[in-house]
């Protein structure tokens, strides 16, 4: 890595290690603006790394025995099922992020009542507007290095409605522990295979789904690589297929495991020796841990890291995204 890389990809780990501090400011909150209310459905409105937070907030949620189902909305369109017994927390660390705004506001006109988590923008000044239960985190982050601050906020908010009491709050230390435990040290092999690798293939399955997806992401934002979600059982239906031919790039299959869903395991190892048969590299990341908490914790925080070193050792600059820019700014530009 030349000096200005190098440095570059330090001062992106630094955000990365600051998510314990972020995770736990942003739980506290979300405790203190929780709404009492137990809703028929809670629907999360967000896109990136909002939703990402979202579906590792749905897991874990489901873990402690939520009791209303939870949906997660990448768009700007939420169900037509939306009532007033419904719960909607719309999540944009920018605030202003265009679909979930649209999706807040439909929301709203459908009687549902709506939560927010955001560093500030429109969401922020429509959230104080109606008085909704909002949780403030702080400025300064990207939206992918925001995510321990998201997670945080829709835990805490989602604390008095999921019923779960002192369940959730065991596993949110568990998520603190597990991104205090990890070292970007740890991620060095993966990234090393992932710096190789012309297109990485992320495999997951059952409870671990949430993390190939994160996985995805961060490879896309940090890495700037082509990146697919692979999600088991799923991907044995179709993705699987394309094996049939050989790929012409360096593929690489990076799997998800837990050591505790031997379903899930059965499945992988299938895909393994198919990949590996197709000439694909495999790397395996085992997530060790005491729940599914820990577990996506440790794998979206190893992902960063990853990603991180990985950008490096391509000669990438993990923080540059003007393809985001560019994007977000001629959906905007047409919308109005």
């Amino acid at each position: 890595m030349s000096g200005g890389i190098e440095e570059r990809v330090e001062s992106m780990i630094e955000r990365y290690r600051a998510w314990p501090r972020h995770f736990r400011l942003a739980w506290e909150r979300g405790l203190e603006a929780s709404p009492g209310v137990e809703p028929r459905a809670v629907v999360i409105c967000g896109m990136g790394s909002s939703a990402a937070a979202g579906e590792h907030a749905a897991a874990i949620l489901e873990e402690v025995g939520l009791r209303a189902p939870l949906t997660i909305v990448r768009s700007f369109e939420p169900p037509a099922w939306l009532s007033s017994r419904d719960l909607v927390v719309s999540v944009s660390y920018s605030g202003n992020t265009w679909e979930t705004l649209e999706c807040t506001r439909r929301a709203s006109r459908a009687g549902a009542s709506v939560a927010a988590v955001t560093a500030g923008g429109e969401l922020l000044a429509i959230a104080g507007e109606r008085g909704w239960p909002t949780v403030r985190v702080e400025p300064g982050e990207y939206g992918r290095t925001s995510m321990a601050y998201l997670l945080g906020g829709i835990l805490g908010l989602l604390s008095k409605p999921s019923g779960a009491g002192g369940r959730l709050e065991e596993l949110a230390g568990h998520v603190t522990a597990a991104f205090e435990s990890t070292e970007p040290e740890e991620a060095r092999g993966i990234a090393e295979a992932l710096a190789w690798a012309d297109c990485a293939f992320i495999a997951a399955c059952g409870r671990l789904s949430p993390a190939a997806r994160r996985w995805r992401t961060e490879l896309g934002e940090n890495t700037k690589m082509p990146a697919r979600d692979d999600v088991y059982p799923e991907s044995g239906h179709n993705d699987i297929v394309a094996l049939q031919a050989k790929p012409g790039f360096r593929g690489l299959l990076l799997v998800l495991r837990d050591p505790v869903d031997p379903v899930c395991n059965v499945m992988l190892d299938a895909s393994v020796s198919m990949h590996r048969s197709a000439g694909y590299r495999v790397e395996e990341v085992m997530l060790q841990g005491p729940s599914t908490a820990f577990k996506l914790a440790r794998s979206a925080i190893l992902a960063g890291y990853a990603s991180t070193i990985a950008a490096g050792l391509r000669g990438v600059d993990p923080h540059e995204t003007p393809n985001l820019t560019r994007y977000k700014e001629g959906v905007k530009a047409r919308l109005g």
